[in-house]
């Protein structure tokens, strides 16, 4: 008797252990497996860099994707995969399959990461690098052209987290008064890592002490000063917010309350320094976390009263410490 595969229904399939890694790919094999069966083998049996492959490909393919593209995918060497996807193969292109994580990373940061390859420089750090993951690729990719060159990109091995170094830069620009192109320039013409990261702190010793408290009305957001207030809102909402009264007085901490528009939250504000004031959290009530959309625009309206996010700043603060480390 010859043993036949029931064929899974593509709505009905769920993935296994085994296909996890996988993740989002598998939306788009669903209807191949569910045409053939006989693929989950391949797919259970495939390397790290072949599952990287099977993303690219998932990528670049037209939809549908069939099942022989499966099979060729899984089956056919990775440099004859990447030339029937239209794709060059990237000198070192085998170590960096290599040390990506052991699941597909986001969609987006494959093309990113190509893009890398094909700079000398950037491929050359990377090829490097004992691992690859999704933050270190975000963050040379949003990296100012001018800046991928050895000295900055050398911080990335010395200084972690670099993720957000872009997004910091930015907000110090801000802060300094001076166009983002004008502090990349003057980056860009250092020779040594030390010398970005001492261009970088001079700029922050340069900027004025934040002379005031934060606006006290944000958006929706009232600024609460008082005690028996701060800990009728950490009574009520479930939250530590009574552990900041000292900082309050202090006025190195400012605490705000939206209870008028939905979704209520509570918002912690710290200041860093030459910094300035920067947003730590927004959080509901319990703590609980705020839905994306809305925690963007809360954050959107603190910034635009001047009031940036403590993440932005977080890969400049990390040489800032180090800095401090090293002296």
């Amino acid at each position: 008797m010859t043993a036949t595969i029931a064929r899974p229904s593509p709505l009905l399939f769920h993935p296994g252990f085994l296909l996890e890694p996988l993740g989002w790919v598998l939306a788009a094999l669903a209807q191949p497996i569910a045409d053939d069966p006989s693929l989950l083998v391949d797919l259970c049996s495939i390397n790290k860099p072949r599952l990287h492959l099977l993303a690219l490909g998932a990528l670049r393919v037209p939809k549908p994707v069939t099942p022989s593209f499966v099979r060729l995918m899984s089956r056919e060497t990775p440099q004859e995969v990447m030339r029937h996807l239209g794709l060059a193969w990237p000198i070192g292109f085998s170590g960096v399959l290599q040390k990506l994580p052991d699941h597909v990373i986001e969609a987006r940061l494959y093309p990113q990461l190509l893009n890398l390859l094909a700079e000398p420089t950037a491929a050359k750090f990377l090829a490097h690098r004992p691992e690859i993951d999704e933050r270190l690729i975000r963050g040379l990719a949003t990296l100012p052209a001018p800046l991928r060159i050895w000295p900055a990109l050398s911080l990335f091995a010395d200084a972690a987290p670099m993720e957000h170094l872009t997004r910091g830069l930015e907000a110090l620009a801000r802060r300094a008064g001076m166009p983002l192109e004008r502090l990349v320039e003057m980056l860009a013409a250092c020779h040594q890592p030390a010398q970005i990261v001492a261009a970088i702190l001079g700029l922050v010793e340069r900027l004025p002490l934040p002379d005031t408290l934060p606006p006290r009305q944000v958006g929706p957001f009232q600024r609460i000063d008082a005690p028996d207030d701060i800990r009728a809102i950490a009574k009520a909402w479930v939250n530590c917010l009574a552990a900041h009264i000292h900082n309050v007085a202090e006025g190195r901490v400012a605490i705000y309350l939206n209870d008028r528009e939905r979704p209520h939250a509570a918002a912690l504000i710290a200041r860093y320094g030459r910094l300035g004031w920067l947003v730590e959290e927004i959080k509901g009530p319990a703590n609980i976390e705020i839905e994306p959309s809305a925690l963007t625009r809360y954050h959107h309206l603190f910034a635009s009263r001047g009031v940036g996010s403590s993440d932005d700043l977080t890969s400049i603060r990390a040489l800032m410490l180090e800095y401090r480390l090293a002296s």
